[in-house]
């Protein structure tokens, strides 16, 4: 070998006895190995085993997990990710096209709902605006998340309600046949009843992370393993989500769906109520509070201020999404498309004047 391009002196060996471990009072320094940042345990480390079984795999992360993030929190999280951004998203997204087929629906039409059913996934910004601004009892998440519980019952529930006058109560009966006593007053509720459903898909799955990434904020040894631990239950909820909607939708059975769905939106009521999301309780004597119709909601008015054009682009460009859909489905496409452009040409202007370069760039 060329000794100009020999490699060793840049390999270096370790001895395990010499890595370095977290210190008991929690001081911190820049140039050590991730090793100081994983949980010591009396009998052994996560960097000494080189083999787990499964079960002790998952028991170990697991356990990992719960040193960082509160017990109440990991199960809020799973049955948010499992029943509601896994199951009730693949849900409505897998119902929505097969109920509008059998409904005669022109596939130019069905892409115009499906754009307005998608809405409230773009409404992301201005419902984290609204919950860090606008506390709802001194709680920044908790009632943002019950009134989203509250309006997907409202939509599950809708659909119920319209499943006999559509002629879908009955999974036997052909669909075909009541098309002509279908209005389009009954379509236009259906997709009210979805975007109702997404929104409150949308709202958990947003302070869900928010909160999430606030408490890896605060335990940045924990690394991205809550992340991790979502995504699973995700994917969990999809996968069981679309093995019903499969059969159910072939068998024209569409109102057990929706009878599975409204189960679904229920799941985290209870865990919500009872604070499995940990908050700190915000008053009207914090710096830069005021209150707001009464006492039970408050504004941050400081933290408005500080940044205040980021978080008016912030709605503007959330709210602008539903707008442009609307007029796409109820008034004229090239008015959509002409506005849509007007939008996006503004909001590029308005990014690469507010942010930085390091951010635009």
């Amino acid at each position: 070998m060329d000794p100009e391009l020999d490699p060793s002196p840049l390999i270096e060996t370790c001895d395990p006895s010499d890595e370095p471990t977290r210190s008991s009072d929690g001081d911190d320094s820049d140039n050590v190995s991730d090793s100081q940042y994983r949980p010591q345990s009396s009998n052994t480390t996560i960097s000494t085993l080189t083999w787990c079984s499964p079960y002790n795999s998952v028991k170990v992360y697991c356990s990992e997990l719960s040193i960082y993030f509160s017990k109440g929190f990991l199960g809020w999280l799973m049955i948010n990710a499992f029943f509601v951004y896994g199951g009730v998203y693949t849900l409505v997204d897998n119902i929505s096209l097969p109920l509008f087929k059998e409904l005669g629906i022109a596939a130019s039409q069905q892409q115009m709902y499906m754009s307005l059913i998608y809405t409230p996934w773009a409404m992301k910004g201005f419902i984290g605006v609204a919950s860090d601004l606008f506390p709802i009892l001194g709680y920044n998440q908790r009632y943002y998340i019950l009134l989203a519980i509250v309006i997907g019952v409202a939509g599950s529930s809708g659909l119920l309600a319209l499943a006999p006058l559509l002629g879908i109560q009955n999974p036997s009966k052909d669909l075909s046949a009541n098309l002509n006593n279908v209005e389009p007053t009954h379509i236009h509720w259906i997709v009210i009843c979805f975007i109702a459903l997404n929104y409150m898909a949308a709202t958990l799955d947003h302070l869900g992370d928010s909160k999430s990434a606030e408490l890896m904020n605060l335990h940045p040894e924990s690394g991205t393993s809550i992340v991790s631990f979502k995504f699973r239950w995700c994917l969990a909820g999809s996968i069981m989500a679309a093995a019903l909607v499969g059969p159910l939708s072939d068998s024209r059975n569409f109102y057990s769906l929706y009878l599975i769905c409204l189960v679904f939106v229920l799941t985290p009521l209870l865990p919500t109520l009872f604070g499995w999301i940990p908050e700190t309780v915000r008053t009207k004597e914090d710096p830069g509070m005021t209150t707001l119709c009464g006492h039970w909601l408050l504004f941050d008015r400081g933290t408005f201020w500080k940044r205040s054009i980021l978080f008016s682009l912030t709605i503007l460009c959330s709210l602008s999404s539903p707008l442009v859909s609307f007029m796409v489905a109820f008034v004229s496409l090239p008015i959509g498309l002409a506005l849509a452009a007007v939008i996006l040409i503004l909001f590029c202007i308005a990014t690469y004047v507010i942010y930085p370069k390091s951010v635009r760039c």
